[in-house]
């Protein structure tokens, strides 16, 4: 081979490769006196949205890391490119977001993926709303959005984990989440309290009709959450899940109302049957106007929610029916064991190994040391290895039921 030939090679080698693109960190501190470019903490932005200007300029998922102070804005951060945000940095105390304008969001993101940590996000109509993305959010705080604070359509992951919703409102539905025709939505260690909507879902409403035409029922997981005084007018206090395939462990429902399903409302639709798995779950104190003061299941003709309770606390939920026992569950689970039940045996509904004893709970939830609770469930039906305080599951000779672990 000629060097003429050899050395064309080599150009075009160079000419066709493209570097792998880096990730670039970008830096923002209200307090920065620099020269106000995002390359570093002494010359970071002054505000958010020019740093995510640049993060949707550069190809890769690109790092955002926002010092401790409050930044408001008029117009919302919208993310088309990859990006983390990270909050709280420099100073040890809060990154604090708030939207002025009172009709925009504080963030959108659109067709990408976005993670969130260590951020508040405060007041405004909505806090995040996203569409065709994977959003995921960790050690956040969102309080007081006018509609919704975090609002998900066709999204492919909708994860919180050691978050805190606190009154938020919304019109329709999920003062805390709303996920429309989203693949999973999946909520771990976090708190809802106060949060209101006049529709369905005080706390979240997950509602998938556009998945059952494809056969696909879309997923909730929720884990080791408490759900403390939410309020839906019309159905789920704290929880309302249509068509999905809701599975529920380790979590407590308490002083949620709605009309239907005091604490939750599940609900499958005219051509397809939902699913919904609760294990280790308290429900206590919940009120519905109709009925299911602890769990409303909404079937719909010959279609039904298919739904599993095992190791779980149902007791002193309110609703109109006459029954105490449906005043806890509107209607019998398909599988229902190892449960205290509040008027367990006062109908010929199936299940084993349940009993209508007080379960001398406390005010927390938690069940006092001598409550007939303690290592009375299925060790079989444990899906996790740590209760709703992350201490070890199984501390006895067996698995207690309930949220909490003796």
């Amino acid at each position: 081979m000629s060097t003429r030939l050899l050395t064309l090679f080599s150009l075009c080698a160079l000419l066709c490769y493209v570097p792998t693109a880096q990730a670039a960190n970008i830096y923002v501190d209200a307090m920065a006196t620099g020269a106000n470019n995002g390359t570093s903490w002494a010359d970071a932005y002054t505000s958010v949205q020019p740093a995510v200007l640049d993060a949707n300029a550069m190809p890769g998922p690109d790092n955002i890391y926002v010092a401790s102070g409050f930044y408001g804005s008029m117009a919302p951060y919208v993310f088309t490119d990859a990006a983390t945000v990270t909050g709280g940095m420099l100073y040890g105390f809060p990154t604090t977001l708030e939207n002025f304008s009172g009709v925009s969001p504080i963030m959108e993101v659109q067709a990408t993926d976005l993670d969130v940590t260590r951020v508040e996000f405060r007041n405004s109509v909505s806090h995040i709303v996203a569409s065709v993305s994977g959003i995921r959010f960790n050690k956040c705080h969102f309080q007081g959005a006018m509609n919704g604070s975090v609002v998900a359509r066709w999204c492919w992951i909708v994860r919180g984990a050691k978050c805190g919703f606190y009154d938020n409102r919304s019109v329709w539905g999920g003062g805390g989440i709303t996920a429309e025709d989203c693949d999973l939505v999946h909520v771990e260690q976090s708190h809802f309290q106060g949060n209101h909507t006049r529709g369905y879902g005080g706390a979240i409403h997950i509602n998938n009709p556009g998945l059952s035409s494809a056969g696909a029922l879309g997923g909730f997981k929720c884990e080791n959450s408490t759900f403390v005084s939410n309020s839906g007018l019309r159905a789920g206090g704290a929880i309302a899940a249509k068509l999905t395939a809701t599975k529920m462990a380790n979590s407590l429902f308490t002083r949620n109302r709605a009309r239907f399903g005091g604490a939750l409302a599940l609900a499958c639709g005219p051509a397809m049957d939902a699913q919904a798995f609760l294990v280790n779950c308290t429900l206590f104190h919940n009120f519905a106007a109709s009925q299911g003061g602890g769990i409303a299941l909404l079937d719909w003709g010959p279609q039904i929610v298919h739904t599993e309770i095992h190791n779980s606390i149902l007791w002193r939920n309110w609703a109109l029916p006459p029954s105490v026992l449906m005043k806890q569950v509107n209607r019998p689970p398909n599988i229902f064991t190892h449960s205290c039940v509040m008027g367990w045996g006062s109908l010929p509904w199936p299940g084993a190994a349940n009993i209508g004893l007080n379960p001398n709970l406390m005010f927390n939830g938690d069940v006092m040391p001598f409550s007939p609770c303690v290592d009375a469930g299925d060790p079989a039906v444990n899906p996790t290895l740590f209760d709703i305080t992350m201490a070890p599951r199984v501390q006895g000779p067996s698995i207690d039921m309930g949220a909490y672990e003796q």
